[in-house]
């Protein structure tokens, strides 16, 4: 018997996982003969907030304002950070962020940059003037730690509201850590 997996990103579809015998599968997955992930020691996982990824809410950030955002599914951005942070358990290494913007009023542009333990890291995206779609943080990849507290800082630019209807981040755990 077949079971197969999978995940929605950005809207599309895909294959995550295919497993031909459950059974045996968790029997390797016990005797450590199975690694997961396409690293050989690492194990990925997507983090998002639901609207764009299949979800109907979004979220009206107003103008000139800085919001954090959680990356579990809560579409609250929040003035203090603290109250959003998440918790890394485990090493691992943020591959890729990305933001959908449905709307966006803004007569200037605003940004988007992952945060670890209370820092900007140096990925980052300006999401333009009126600008809306999907857009990759781009930058140097940071590492977590077992601890570190991570989220999202969104600065929306002046002059009107901008709509956030998703954000995702996809990270790289370590495993056996």
């Amino acid at each position: 018997m077949k079971i197969g997996r999978s995940a929605s990103v950005l809207g599309t579809s895909i294959q995550t996982e295919e497993i031909d015998d459950l059974a045996v599968t968790t029997a390797k997955l016990a005797a450590s003969a199975v690694t997961l992930g396409k690293m050989g020691s690492t194990w990925s996982d997507y983090l998002y907030r639901a609207a764009a990824f299949g979800g109907t809410d979004e979220t009206a950030v107003g103008s000139g304002t800085t919001s954090y955002m959680p990356l579990d599914g809560d579409l609250a951005p929040n003035a203090t950070e603290a109250n959003v942070r998440m918790r890394a358990l485990r090493p691992g290494t943020v591959s890729s962020c990305a933001i959908r913007i449905s709307a966006n009023a803004a007569l200037t542009g605003g940004t988007a940059t992952f945060r670890v333990n209370g820092a900007d890291t140096a990925m980052v995206v300006a999401v333009g003037a009126g600008a809306t779609g999907i857009f990759w943080l781009d930058g140097a990849v940071p590492a977590l730690v077992a601890g570190d507290s991570f989220d999202v800082k969104f600065v929306s630019g002046v002059g009107g509201v901008t709509t956030i209807s998703g954000i995702q981040a996809r990270i790289e755990w370590a495993i056996g850590t």
